[in-house]
């Protein structure tokens, strides 16, 4: 049967050095955990990082003040952490060893689509029982698998094709978009194992009984994966009638049209 584990020789340091854009989505996941509304409901010092990666999320959360704890199953991740701030340990996310009610916040940003659904549902519990009563869940995934395949393909690509090609008719030199095929990159294609839609990633959180503290589970998009920086209003203007950004962002339209998943709450 497939496992997760049958994976994990290649999250090597080749894989982490072929990471595009990851600097810009840090940033824009930043952005978004410090304007939370989260943080104004209690104190948060000491967190953890679920596959933690080359831990550059971990060093960003080191710099906010907080005791950061790092955990990828990947040797040569962890290898990469250690020019980090921080604790960082080779450990499996659905087997952590450390004690209950451990931390103020736990954080998992692109791990979902990675692991197994039954892995993911582990880990999930694994988070909740480490997490401190009222503790903070951060979790981000992408893509939204229902979004590149149906939405993109059938209405972002066309649509996005043709606004370039009537702009550039002006002289101007917009790049094309990217075409469906080519989304996913050649490593994506052998990791992204279970890439999740709205639904699958709903039924996780509540088989883990991974919920808010008003027993409702919000799940939201960032759009940050394929929207346009702002740089121009034509490049606002593009992202509303292409990827209907920002109500894109929110259910029920974010089932369909949100390029990830963002799922922030007191547990």
């Amino acid at each position: 049967m497939f496992s997760t584990n049958s994976l994990k020789a290649l999250y090597d340091k080749k894989y982490y050095a072929t990471f595009a854009g990851w600097d810009r989505r840090l940033k824009e996941l930043a952005r978004y955990w410090e304007r939370h509304p989260v943080l104004d409901t209690g104190p948060i010092q000491k967190v953890l990082d679920v596959g933690c990666g080359s831990g550059d999320w971990a060093e960003y959360l080191s710099k906010l003040g907080y005791q950061v704890t790092g955990v990828d199953y990947s040797p040569d991740a962890i290898a990469l952490c250690k020019k980090h701030s921080g604790t960082f340990w080779v450990m499996d996310a659905t087997r952590l060893t450390f004690p209950k009610n451990s931390y103020d916040a736990v954080f998992s940003l692109e791990v979902a689509e990675h692991i197994t659904q039954t892995d993911l549902i582990k880990s999930l519990k694994e988070c909740r029982r480490v997490l401190k009563p009222g503790g903070v869940l951060f979790l981000h995934t992408e893509p939204n698998r229902t979004f590149n395949d149906y939405f993109y393909r059938y209405w972002a690509y066309p649509v996005g094709s043709l606004l370039i090609w009537l702009n550039n008719l002006m002289g101007n030199h917009f790049p094309p978009m990217v075409k469906y095929r080519e989304m996913r990159s050649a490593i994506n294609l052998k990791t992204h194992i279970n890439e999740p839609t709205y639904f699958s990633l709903k039924k996780a959180l509540l088989d883990s009984r991974l919920r808010g503290n008003d027993k409702k589970i919000q799940i939201t998009s960032t759009n940050i994966v394929w929207n346009k920086p702002l740089l121009s209003w034509k490049d606002r203007l593009f992202n509303i009638i292409v990827y209907w950004d920002p109500l894109s962002r929110w259910w029920p339209l974010n089932i369909l049209m949100g390029q990830d998943f963002l799922v922030v709450t007191r547990v």
